[in-house]
């Protein structure tokens, strides 16, 4: 065999080599964190003065986990029952587990309980965001579920 048809050996090669590479990654799955995530950036002001409020809190929620009975309880303080909020369950490997709860005003009063009996197992970031009567509140709490 002679040099040209070891330099054609070789393009061939890279070729397929190169196709298979391309391929495989254009058959990855990837999962952005947002799906419109430049709107959301420019919001992210807002985000940090909810941080702050919810800082400035001097009784903050409890967020507690009951893998036996399969819920999640949040319990309020009585003076900073929402009047309306969100509980995101973030699941950062896959967002079809992903889990989007309104708060709306209960008969309980300050105690919130969400059946979690039915989600995936693994690891979830809470996103808990509400609003009270004078101001808004937001904070991330990682949370297991077995």
């Amino acid at each position: 065999m002679n040099w040209g048809h070891k330099i054609i050996l070789a393009f061939v090669f890279f070729i397929l080599i190169m196709g298979t590479l391309v391929t495989v990654a254009m058959k990855q799955d990837f999962h952005l964190v947002e799906e419109e995530y430049y709107k959301e950036e420019l919001a992210y002001q807002g985000v940090i003065d909810k941080v702050e409020n919810y800082n400035s809190l001097s009784v903050k929620p409890e967020i507690s986990v009951n893998d036996e009975e399969g819920v999640l309880v949040v319990e309020f303080d009585e003076n900073n029952i929402p009047e309306e909020g969100l509980v995101h369950f973030f699941r950062a490997d896959n967002p079809a587990h992903d889990r989007k709860i309104n708060l709306v005003k209960n008969e309980r009063g300050s105690s919130y309980v969400f059946d979690i009996s039915l989600m995936e197992k693994g690891k979830y970031l809470l996103k808990l965001n509400w609003k009270d009567s004078s101001k808004e509140y937001y904070t991330e709490k990682p949370i297991y579920l077995q």
